[in-house]
């Protein structure tokens, strides 16, 4: 580098190189496996060599400098992905070389240079944890280009992508997903009226951007969508390019991320399988780690601890050795999370600890809050309620700082159960009403029925059964008006509910398989609703009556057994019915779930903080349809369920009855 700069040539250097080590004025620094030394030059060197250069020559000398180092930005940009060590290594050391040439650039008025430039150095800045160090960077970058970039009229240029997408990556990285995602839109719709350059490979990239930014607004299905589209952009591209067959690898990563969160475990895990294998094939070490990493949650989803912890390792030890603390402390995290399930308590404080240190290090706030909630999980697990309470104070001080209202309230809902538990009755209310004003300006996916039970244990404590039966049947009815309620019951809920409900009808078999059951109930912990049970058994028939000791998922199975009892099916009991059955069958007159039923749950599976077991059940429900026996229309139906489910909008529906692909473009 420096010989292309000063143009000197190689034998003059080492001559000059001897006399400055000589004088300890350079010392050379060795990097494993780079071939040159970096060099240090001592800082009163350069203030005594300005005033003997004149300005015609430091004009011509500072022009071939930043175009060296651009070059330079370039090549350690490309390195990074099969050689990330000795990149990183060079660009730490290298940085204050191509932040001052990248300022060089922008006084000769380089706009495309300019864009790409500060593309590659906020890429080195966001691998290092400089976020700061990047966003003022870049603001000053936006700043300059003010004024320089297209009003609209001409077609986007390459520099002009550069700019905006690195403005939407930074936007994306803050938690300002929805302010990303408009950027990402407007950048799409100006690359699909036409660029002023083969924009192919920046199309697919935008397109995979904006599944990440649907990914965290927390709309998986939607971010499938854009990640498929992504996939065939760039499967198309990796034939010839191999930046291409990179981010194929990269977008197989982001699939199975949304896969898994919408439970399809199989999926997903073919997805990571199909990324790993590009990852390591074009040897890109980070996209390797990443997709561990996500084998790892794959994993502990599934209950393997063991294999989760394992993939965690190593994933954590990829990041360590590429640089990259955000991702370290990530592991870190989920390492955490695999002892706090095996409640190993001083393993997963360990774990966490180490997280906070590199959240706190870089300035990741949102990542902060959370793990100070998990280490309040944990100390409550330990039964070290005071740091418990220390924990969930700075977890919701963290989570509302950053604008995590959803998780402020649970926090807050935390924190108020610990208080409870406590008999910390005003200190558990104030937080528990916190939580309330959170919750209720959100949808019934948002769970407030756990914050209404404990407005109804404090109401109790206090000694005012009014308030508490007020706060129950708040708890009750919302738990009750939640589309996925029915899927949130125990495994043995439903067999349980008919068994009863037949019990009470005087079947004798019936009632000693239930006297079995009770013992079994009461010794898990379902004290109040035996006590229910054993009620209805003996007469009672006013559901108002026992709903004062039960909880809201108590409630909801006494409420679905007199529904039994007065002729009403469970919702998922009874078999689906054939298409001509269900358009046979009355809006009035229709009992149980019809097809109206159904596609009204698909659509609440598919929007956003749909709970997991709720999707997955939809899901089960959709293969079901498709079984060898199924007639061909309930085939052809489950096949467009689950392709909806997958993220499709506009599926096949040429093998339906007319009527009933209308009814599904009535929803979809």
């Amino acid at each position: 580098v420096l010989l292309k700069v000063t143009q000197m040539t190689a034998d003059l250097w080492q001559q000059a190189k001897q006399e400055l080590q000589q004088a300890a004025l350079v010392t050379a620094e060795s990097l494993p496996n780079v071939n040159s030394p970096f060099l240090r030059f001592h800082p009163t060197l350069l203030p005594y060599l300005a005033t003997q250069l004149p300005a015609e020559r430091r004009a011509e000398v500072e022009n071939r400098y930043w175009g060296v180092y651009y070059n330079t930005a370039n090549s350690l940009y490309d390195l990074d992905t099969q050689h990330p060590h000795e990149a990183r290594a060079i660009a730490v050391r290298e940085l204050p070389n191509l932040q001052a040439a990248l300022q060089l650039a922008m006084a000769a008025g380089e706009m495309e240079t300019v864009a790409t430039f500060s593309d590659r150095i906020a890429k080195f800045l966001d691998n290092f944890g400089r976020w700061r160090e990047r966003d003022a960077m870049l603001a000053q970058v936006q700043q300059w280009a003010k004024g320089q970039m297209a009003s609209g009229e001409g077609k986007l240029t390459k520099a002009e992508f550069l700019m905006l997408s690195r403005q939407g990556e930074t936007l994306l990285q803050q938690g300002r997903a929805v302010e990303a995602e408009q950027i990402f839109l407007r950048l799409l719709q100006s690359l699909e009226a036409g660029a002023a350059y083969d924009a192919a490979y920046d199309q697919a990239m935008t397109q995979a951007r904006l599944g990440r930014c649907q990914e965290a607004q927390g709309q998986p299905a939607k971010a499938i969508v854009w990640h498929r589209k992504a996939l065939q952009g760039f499967e198309r591209l990796s034939k010839s390019s191999k930046d291409a067959k990179e981010m194929l690898g990269k977008v197989y990563t982001d699939l199975g991320t949304n896969l898994r969160k919408i439970g399809q475990f199989d999926e997903a895990k073919q997805a990571y399988e199909n990324g790993l294998k590009i990852s390591r094939e074009v040897d890109d070490q980070r996209g390797v780690g990443v997709k561990l990493g996500q084998m790892g949650t794959l994993a502990m989803q599934r209950g393997d601890l063991a294999e989760a912890a394992t993939r965690y390792t190593e994933a954590l030890e990829t990041f360590r050795k590429l640089g990259e603390p955000q991702n370290e402390a990530g592991m870190w995290h989920m390492l955490g999370m695999v002892a706090e399930k095996s409640k190993v308590w001083d393993e997963a404080e360990r774990c966490y600890r180490e997280a906070v240190r590199i959240f706190e290090q870089i300035r990741d706030l949102p990542h902060l809050a959370g793990t100070f909630n998990q280490l309040a999980l944990v100390a409550k697990g330990a039964g070290q309620l005071d740091d418990a309470e220390r924990w969930y104070l700075r977890a919701l001080d963290g989570f509302e700082k950053t604008g995590q209202q959803n998780y402020a309230a649970i926090a807050a809902s935390n924190l108020a159960n610990l208080y409870l538990s406590q008999g910390r009755l005003a200190e558990a209310e104030q937080y528990a009403k916190r939580a309330l004003v959170i919750l209720e300006t959100l949808d019934l996916s948002a769970e407030p029925w756990t914050t209404y039970y404990i407005l109804a244990g404090i109401a109790q404590a206090k000694g005012n059964a009014q308030e508490a039966a007020q706060w129950r049947r708040k708890e009750q009815e919302s738990y009750f008006a939640f589309p996925g309620a029915a899927y949130q019951l125990p495994r043995w809920a439903p067999a349980f509910i008919q068994t009863v409900a037949a019990a009470v009808q005087g079947n004798t078999n019936a009632k000693s398989e239930v006297e079995k059951i009770l013992h079994q109930l009461e010794a898990a912990g379902w004290q109040n609703l035996v006590a229910a049970i054993r009620r209805m058994l003996a007469g009672e028939s006013d559901f108002e009556k026992l709903r004062p000791e039960l909880d809201h998922q108590d409630a909801y199975i006494v409420r679905r057994i007199f529904a039994v009892l007065s002729g009403e099916p469970a919702p998922r009991e009874r078999a689906m019915p054939t298409a001509e059955e269900a358009e046979e069958e009355s809006e009035d007159e229709a009992q149980g779930i019809t097809i109206d039923d159904l596609l009204k749950f698909v659509a609440l599976a598919c929007q956003p903080n749909a709970p997991p077991q709720f999707v997955a059940q939809i899901r089960d429900l959709a293969q079901s349809l498709q079984s060898p026996e199924a007639p061909p229309e309930m085939h052809a139906f489950g096949r467009v369920l689950a392709a909806i489910l997958s993220g499709e909008r506009h599926p096949d529906l040429s093998a339906l009855p007319p009527e009933l692909a209308s009814k599904i473009r009535e929803y979809f």
